[in-house]
């Protein structure tokens, strides 16, 4: 469901948690780019690069509130089923590494702030406590190992879950109407406006898509079209969003250039003998540069993906 979204209007209301790296505080998000803002929650530190969004730079929500119990109660929920996977802290003789220190201060973080949002659960409220044994909430290479662990968990409070159950047709209805898609918004744009960008001129951008403004939207093509941006290299990700301004709608495109590069230098060195006294080497460099702007007819200007002509030194003794 690309687009910016009001998270109350999706078919299960949705909220999701990040944690503001500079300010060291919690961020709920109830709207935005629901895939960037997933993104932005999930980006474990150590293991998933920070996200920039809104411009704030954010990361696993879990830092801040792991069990975000007062987010749901604030959403109006009456009952709160609390899933807590926690991961217990790591014993000393595991503690002989950067990683593992770097582990150790996050799982401390975690603990002390799902201790108080275990604090705000009610009589009520059903708590599920999967015990991992030596799985962490970061194993993902077991993940099929680990949905037994969950069952087992739920299966335990299955008395206090039962009184919430619905009878099966009324849930088979509600899960239909939980999992229709709500019809996307084919009208035309007036304009495909980009970022602001320091390398990549957006005449190029706006070029290697097909979607262009005035025409009714294709949603196969436009999610094509951002493939194809992605993949000029240029960019770390790439992602859409549509803004309603007066008399006027625009398709906002949210290309976020590398950080890295976009000079690249390679070296190497070859040695080729006969072991009869001829001996050669060769020696080679080379220089890319991404982002070079080249001109275009009618004095437009556009910025292409290019590798520039590899330069090579060579020279060769006997």
């Amino acid at each position: 469901m690309p687009g910016y979204r009001d998270f109350d209007r999706l078919p299960i209301p949705f909220r999701a948690v990040a944690t503001d790296l500079v300010a060291g505080t919690p961020v709920v998000f109830s709207k935005g780019e629901l895939a960037q803002v997933m993104r932005a929650s999930m980006s474990v530190p150590g293991a998933v690069a920070p996200a920039e969004y809104e411009d704030r730079l954010l990361v696993d929500g879990g830092l801040t509130d792991n069990l975000p119990v007062d987010v749901a109660r604030q959403m109006g929920a009456d009952i709160v089923i609390a899933v807590n996977l926690g991961t217990p802290l790591m014993r000393r003789d595991e503690l002989n590494s950067i990683l593992g220190v770097t582990g150790q201060m996050l799982n401390i973080l975690t603990e002390q702030n799902v201790r108080s949002s275990l604090a705000l659960l009610k009589p009520t409220d059903v708590l599920i406590l999967p015990e991992l044994g030596d799985f962490s909430a970061s194993d993902f290479d077991h993940l099929t190992n680990t949905i037994p662990v969950g069952e087992a968990a739920a299966r335990k409070v299955a008395g206090r879950l039962a009184p919430l159950a619905l009878p099966p047709e009324q849930y088979a209805a509600l899960r239909t109407r939980q999992q229709s898609l709500e019809p996307p918004d084919l009208r035309p744009v007036d304009e495909i406006r980009f970022a602001p960008m320091e390398r990549v001129n957006p005449a190029y951008a706006a070029s290697v898509m097909e979607t262009k403004p005035g025409q009714p939207i294709d949603q196969a093509q436009l999610d094509l079209d951002m493939r194809h941006l992605f993949g000029t290299g240029d960019f770390e990700h790439v992602n859409y969003g549509f803004l309603e301004e007066p008399g006027r709608r625009i398709m906002a495109v949210d290309a976020v250039e590398k950080t890295y590069g976009p000079n690249y230098l390679r070296f190497g060195l070859g040695l080729n003998t006969d072991f009869r006294g001829d001996a050669y080497f060769n020696l080679v460099a080379s220089h890319r540069r991404r982002g070079s702007t080249r001109s275009v007819p009618n004095g437009a200007m556009t910025c292409r993906s290019a590798r520039l002509p590899r330069c090579t030194a060579s020279s060769t003794s006997r």
